[in-house]
């Protein structure tokens, strides 16, 4: 019998829904643009709860979104909402379970898909580039790959393949996530979407 997970609202995550993984400035990005449009103040938290079987929340990108809860800008507003940190800190909860659940019912080894992306994201950029030197990927950053292609890899083996997506408009993630899409070892491939420009995906 094939293992359902169950999403924020209750409902079994099904295996054709994507799954999309957030970094923390894509949500900022979306409380931003939202507040600008004139909408609720909770309506990002709104927008994530209408879909929570998509959207994926590693631990790391809770932290930081936690350690933004109570700046403001212009000393004034919110940066972000206690409502969509609610939402974030659910949809975490969740992607643990996932995780867990995988690593007890799958033969996909954790521990190498992270050891492959540590070793990608050393050579991500060309010798003597700035992101190469000074500006490193974060273990938060490796954190999200990481769990995007476990995910991939390991979601087929109890149930249906669906699309596994990361949002964010890091170069790291973006540069790191082409280079392991290019390994043959890794048969379903993880999409990159810059919320900022183009869509990249190999």
């Amino acid at each position: 019998m094939k293992k359902r997970f169950i999403g924020l609202n209750g409902r079994p995550i099904k295996g054709e829904d994507p799954l999309v993984l957030l970094d923390s400035g894509t949500i900022i990005d979306l409380e931003e643009n939202l507040r600008k449009t004139g909408l609720p103040q909770d309506s990002a938290g709104l927008l994530l709860y209408a879909n929570p079987n998509t959207y994926v929340i590693v631990p790391g990108v809770l932290n930081e979104l936690k350690s933004h809860s109570s700046m403001r800008i212009n000393g004034k507003v919110r940066e972000l909402e206690p409502s969509t940190i609610d939402v974030c800190d659910t949809l975490a909860q969740r992607t643990q379970e996932m995780i867990e659940c995988l690593k007890s019912n799958t033969s996909i080894d954790w521990d190498t898909i992270g050891y492959d992306v540590w070793l990608a994201s050393q050579v991500a950029f060309e010798e003597g580039h700035k992101k190469r030197e000074q500006d490193i990927i974060s273990s938060v950053d490796r954190e999200i790959i990481t769990t995007a292609f476990y995910m991939a890899q390991a979601k087929p083996e109890i149930d249906e393949r669906g699309r596994v997506t990361i949002t964010s408009p890091d170069t790291h993630i973006r540069n790191t996530t082409n280079l392991l899409n290019k390994q043959e070892r890794y048969i379903y491939k993880v999409e990159y979407h810059s919320p900022r420009g183009r869509k990249f995906k190999q």
